[in-house]
């Protein structure tokens, strides 16, 4: 990245566009079919659109800015960096753990104080992700350092 004649963050954000955009897509489309068929109400909508993207985006910046302070350069095969790295792992195991805590703790708060606990929850949970996935982004700008392939 240090040779490259454009700005890190930029490359940075390409990359996590790059995921994001067909996410975001896909969710939001998931969200307007069920909307559309009358299978949920508008604020569930939301739910899908904002706790959806909002884990994704989450643990989508902590493996991008795992995979920038320590990058792998010594792959042979394009599986090895694709399919086997740290931060990969770190972003599967940590989005079920993610999606597991946070269902189970919305479930648990409809059951005890309503359906309006468990959507106040999910909302809140969404766009705190949303939000500290932003700052683990600004914060993997600032601390990446470029690297020279020789």
């Amino acid at each position: 990245m240090g040779t490259a004649p454009l700005p890190l963050r930029t490359i940075l954000g390409a990359k996590l566009a790059s995921n994001a955009a067909p996410v975001a897509a896909t969710i939001a489309i998931s969200a307007l079919i069920l909307l559309a068929g009358g299978q949920i109400d508008a604020i569930v909508a939301l739910e899908v659109l904002l706790t959806g993207f909002g884990a994704f985006f989450l643990m989508v910046n902590i493996g991008l800015s795992s995979d920038a302070r320590k990058p792998n350069l010594s792959w042979t095969t394009p599986n090895d960096v694709v399919k086997r790295g740290f931060p990969i792992t770190v972003v599967v195991i940590g989005g079920m753990a993610l999606a597991f805590a946070g269902g189970a703790a919305s479930f648990a708060l409809s059951l005890t104080w309503g359906t309006m606990a468990g959507t106040a929850w999910n909302l809140a949970v969404g766009t705190l992700c949303l939000a500290t996935g932003w700052l683990v982004f600004q914060h993997t700008c600032r601390i990446a350092k470029p690297y020279l392939v020789r």
